[in-house]
């Protein structure tokens, strides 16, 4: 009882806090043609080089190609950074810092998946900050403005062009961490949905499952905004309408919807947070190297199911304003229908039901650090116990 206590205690202190914390969230510009818009972005700020973030697949893509050769035909010059691995390592961040010291480096510009742009905002914190990444794990600990960062995604799901986090791995330690700190705002968002139209159906699909668990804990927990609210509403609407057909037709239109359905989840969670669904996803990540969406689509209807009563009201709600709205079913009905649909969502876009690579003698260490990092600050609704993560594993293992 004491230890819940000064949970909430502290999450309203930060919640408090974030009144006065300044929020400048990154200018939105959706186009079709981003490489015009990069380069009118950088020559109206005056920006004459830059380090480009990106990823190998991408670059052996010729992806890049476009935004360099307009880059070069204005005279910006360009550095680029291109071993950015999925769940991006302390070494991607040293090896980009490295180039910036080696060239003049002004401005970041991130193309690529949510860890390219992880990745990026962590080099520059590496700008700015000489202290050890890990050492600057949590919240509020930067301090320090890094340089403006242009952010480009190229997958509908993280949000991370609109967020204040950079989620890394430690391979040593098996340890995936968040630095959170409005420091780390991107200057631009730039939504291009050209991008996503070769993206591989498994990515889309888990990318936009990544989504819709931003808007789903958001609104689960216990601190909001009204725009926090807003902005998680919306994205559900437009998930569950937009990214079945995104999955199953080539239109753009269901891509860019994708798109600003991602960047407002991610703009609802950077305020309200995430829950255990996040912190049991980040540690199979740093554990397994399992796609972090793609874990999060797994656990989210077992976490969801654990949460219990408390959440009846609200799933309840979400199914008859976007699933059914003829539906007379019960609130626990609808709650179950709800989660159930959730589950044929992943279904329907081959999300594996379990993940038998999960080993049980891991659990412990796996929960251990799952909440360390809910705890205290994730305003979840209702907390968990270190035996009803480890179930939830056992079941995502499909071991019982």
């Amino acid at each position: 009882m004491f230890q819940t206590l000064r949970y909430r205690l502290i999450q309203k202190a930060l919640y408090g806090l974030s009144f006065i914390v300044p929020w400048k969230f990154p200018h939105v510009i959706q186009t079709h043609d981003s490489p015009t818009v990069l380069v009118n972005c950088l020559l109206e700020n005056n920006v004459k080089s830059v380090l480009l973030v990106t990823d190998q697949s991408l670059r052996q893509l010729r992806m890049i190609d476009p935004y360099t050769k307009r880059l070069e035909e204005n005279h910006i010059n360009v550095v680029i950074y291109d071993r950015v691995v999925p769940n991006p390592t302390l070494e991607n961040v040293e090896e980009g810092y490295l180039l910036t010291k080696q060239f003049p480096v002004e401005w970041l510009v991130a193309i690529g998946g949510g860890s390219v742009i992880d990745c990026a905002k962590a080099i520059g914190v590496k700008m700015v900050r000489k202290t050890p990444l890990k050492k600057l794990k949590g919240i509020l600990k930067v301090l320090k403005p890094i340089p403006p960062c242009i952010c480009i995604p190229t997958t509908a799901g993280t949000g991370s062009e609109t967020t204040v986090a950079s989620v890394l791995s430690d391979p040593v330690t098996q340890e995936k961490f968040a630095i959170s700190d409005p420091a780390l705002f991107p200057h631009t968002a730039i939504l291009d949905p050209t991008l996503l139209s070769s993206l591989p159906l498994p990515i889309l699909a888990s990318t936009g499952m990544d989504a819709l668990t931003h808007a789903i804990e958001s609104l689960l927990n216990q601190n909001h905004t009204q725009q926090t609210i807003s902005d998680a509403q919306q994205a559900l609407e437009i998930i569950f309408e937009h990214l079945p057909l995104a999955y199953t037709t080539n239109h753009l239109e269901h891509r860019e919807k994708m798109l600003w359905a991602s960047f407002l989840a991610g703009r609802s969670f950077t305020r309200a947070y995430v829950g255990y669904v996040h912190g049991l996803a980040h540690q199979l990540g740093a554990f397994y190297h399992i796609p972090h969406g793609e874990a999060n689509a797994v656990i989210l209807p077992h976490v969801l199911r654990t949460y219990g009563p408390i959440i009846e009201q609200k799933l309840n709600t979400w199914y008859l304003h976007f699933i059914n709205p003829s539906s007379s079913l019960s609130a626990s009905q609808g709650a179950k229908a709800m989660i159930e649909h959730i589950e044929t969502m992943n279904a329907s876009m081959h999300i594996p039901t379990y993940f038998t690579q999960l080993k049980e003698e891991d659990f412990d260490a796996i929960v251990h650090k799952a909440l360390n990092e809910v705890h205290p600050t994730y305003p979840v609704p209702r907390f968990l116990t270190h035996q009803d993560l480890v179930e939830i594993l056992h079941k995502v293992k499909g071991s019982e």
